[in-house]
């Protein structure tokens, strides 16, 4: 979509696509595998995803 080596820059092509320059640009951050392992844990507990409140 957005070509960062075009004549027109990157700010105008994002306008013309209507969408937002930081949208754009942004990355990602990688979850880390601690954090993945609490997620997982989590998911595997029946009684709470079953029943949260």
């Amino acid at each position: 979509m957005v070509d960062t080596d075009a004549k027109i820059s990157v700010r105008r092509q994002c306008e013309l696509l209507k969408i937002s320059r930081s949208g754009f640009l942004y990355k990602q951050k990688e979850t880390p595998e601690e954090d993945l392992a609490l997620m997982r844990a989590f998911d595997g507990d029946d009684d709470l995803s079953a029943s949260p409140f």
